[in-house]
């Protein structure tokens, strides 16, 4: 069975799977974006989409999408890890501070409190 899976067009999730051999238009359809996405797949448009955890929780949540119409299937690869980009005029002070106060964030428990709050299970 030839699965159909939706990705953002440009995006990690896009390349990955192009890395792995899987073919655009074929077995990816890439889209503008993940809310469209997460609607070809409610619709039947597409049987997987590819997207983080956060992401998707956030845009299911917030467009009051039913997540019961959503199943995990498997997960694919090691964990995106979370980063921040900064303007490249950004001073090496400034960058310091934000790491500083972003390890302590972490170190607390509560960067892990936020991001739970966001995500559902599916």
């Amino acid at each position: 069975m030839q699965f159909r899976i939706a990705t953002v067009r440009g995006y990690a999730s896009e390349k990955y799977l192009l890395s792995k051999g899987f073919k655009q238009n074929v077995q990816i359809v890439s889209g503008l974006d993940t809310t469209n996405n997460i609607r070809k797949l409610i619709n039947k448009r597409v049987d997987l989409i590819l997207s983080t955890d956060l992401v998707l929780s956030f845009l299911v949540k917030n467009k009051h999408i039913n997540p019961n119409l959503i199943v995990e299937v498997f997960k694919v690869g090691s964990p995106i890890k979370d980063f921040f980009g900064f303007n490249i005029n950004t001073s090496d002070k400034m960058l310091e501070n934000f790491q500083r106060a972003f390890d302590e964030l972490v170190d607390s428990g509560e960067y892990e409190k936020i991001i739970n709050k966001y995500l559902l299970a599916f």
